[in-house]
């Protein structure tokens, strides 16, 4: 990839539970996510999720990492190594790392041939050549190299 990484997204979604989960003394009504777009200059994306678990994971992202992140596939490396510098007084583990993380699987997922969620084993969905993220968090069909097709225990497809 030449192109310049253009910009770094996060978004958070909130997703209901069908049915509440009590844990202990703990009930949980829904789950809270952030979502990492890399997007470059040539139109591709990589995207990447996580469980924010109600933390400003997202804000995160968009204030302490992205600014730190726009630069070439070939820079990528020493941005990221100073990115880890800057911000080593917000702390070394955390809510930063967990930020870091998710921005590091996004830019990683644009600049690779094949998606790091297929990587993983899971089947990446792809409709007119855009990666869908979905299918790290929710498989289908589970593909592996060299193997027969294992059918999902979710799903039964």
């Amino acid at each position: 990839m030449s192109d310049r990484l253009l910009q770094l997204e996060a978004f958070e979604v909130t997703v209901p539970l069908p049915r509440p989960l009590q844990l202990a003394a703990m009930r949980i009504v829904n789950r809270q996510y952030v979502l990492v777009r890399a997007t470059d200059g040539g139109g591709r994306c990589g995207m990447a999720i996580g469980l924010s678990r109600s933390a400003p994971v997202a804000e995160w992202v968009r204030r302490c990492v992205a600014p730190h992140l726009k630069v070439s596939a070939e820079d990528y490396q020493p941005a990221y190594d100073r990115c880890l510098r800057a911000n080593v007084p917000l702390g070394t583990n955390g809510i930063f790392h967990r930020a870091l993380s998710l921005a590091d699987i996004a830019v990683h997922d644009l600049l690779r041939a094949t998606p790091v969620c297929r990587c993983m084993g899971f089947w990446a969905v792809s409709r007119d050549r855009r990666r869908s993220f979905w299918s790290a968090v929710i498989p289908c069909r589970m593909k592996q190299p060299n193997r027969s097709q294992r059918r999902c225990n979710r799903c039964r497809h």
